[in-house]
């Protein structure tokens, strides 16, 4: 059996993007994690963004080879050829073709969404075992991580988490791998609560983000790297293991996937570092 191989797909689209991927290349580099990452794919070319570029070229230092499609170049070559409106749905599959090009031939054994920013279509969730970082709990909200927190707040829950979860054409709700949570209320949680409850917001108020909405952000970011790192080596290890759509372990489907909220904790406890 070969070494693990992680195949990694980005937008690059924030900092939390690049230091995911230095926190398993790190686990990788120290031997905690027996994988390597052969390729980096982003919806993204270069001069397109200017946190994007920073990430692509942090990738490119570590010696990763990057393949790259745009979304953007492909939607505006695809609007071009019809007098039409562009069929969004038709616009995404044909754009999924793109990425499945970009991807033939990398014989990855998983295909780590993180950060990215498109939603996969039915064939691409078929042809490759991809998994996401989602930040709720299974159960929770879906979306971006924006969305994830503004609805955490307005429905004001006492508990929030993240999970990793098998990519299926159901956003955010494929079969999941593992998860933790985190507690939202009590101590330092309190004050900001209350801090927000006194502007009198309501959920259509969204323009100013209270230190609230930051600081859940704070603890839900802490805690993706270790689960993240502690994920891909249950599946290296084959602990944990894909098939199809589905998730097992031991020969059994996985249901609702392993908590690893003690074990995250533990890791932050002893310093926060995957390394």
């Amino acid at each position: 059996m070969g070494v693990f191989r992680i195949g990694w797909l980005s937008s690059g689209r924030d900092e939390a993007a690049g230091y995911l991927l230095m926190e398993v290349w790190n686990a990788i580099r120290a031997g905690r994690l027996q994988a390597e990452i052969p390729f980096v794919f982003c919806n993204r070319d270069r001069g397109e963004n200017p946190v994007t570029d920073q990430f692509l070229g942090m990738v490119e230092g570590l010696g990763i080879p990057v393949r790259s499609r745009s979304w953007s170049a492909f939607k505006a070559r695809y609007t071009a050829r019809s007098a039409a409106p562009a069929d969004r749905e038709a616009l995404r599959l044909a754009y999924d073709r793109e990425v499945m090009a970009a991807l033939e031939g990398e014989g990855a054994d998983v295909y780590a969404l993180v950060g990215y920013m498109l939603i996969l279509g039915p064939a691409l969730c078929q042809r490759y075992p991809f998994i996401n970082l989602h930040p709720a709990p299974p159960g929770g909200p879906v979306g971006a991580w924006e969305d994830v927190i503004w609805h955490l707040i307005e429905t004001r829950a006492s508990e929030s988490g993240i999970m990793i979860h098998r990519v299926t054409p159901e956003l955010d709700r494929g079969p999941v791998l593992t998860h933790c949570r985190f507690p939202i209320r009590g101590g330092t949680f309190d004050p900001l609560w209350a801090e927000w409850e006194g502007t009198g917001r309501t959920g259509g108020l969204r323009a100013a983000r209270p230190r609230l909405f930051h600081r859940i952000r704070e603890e839900g970011v802490r805690r993706e790297a270790p689960l993240l790192v502690e994920t891909l080596r249950a599946l290296a290890d084959g602990r944990i293991r894909i098939q199809g759509l589905d998730v097992y372990s031991e020969g059994k489907r996985l249901v609702g996937g392993f908590c690893l909220t003690e074990e995250v904790g533990a890791m932050l406890h002893a310093g926060g570092s995957c390394h």
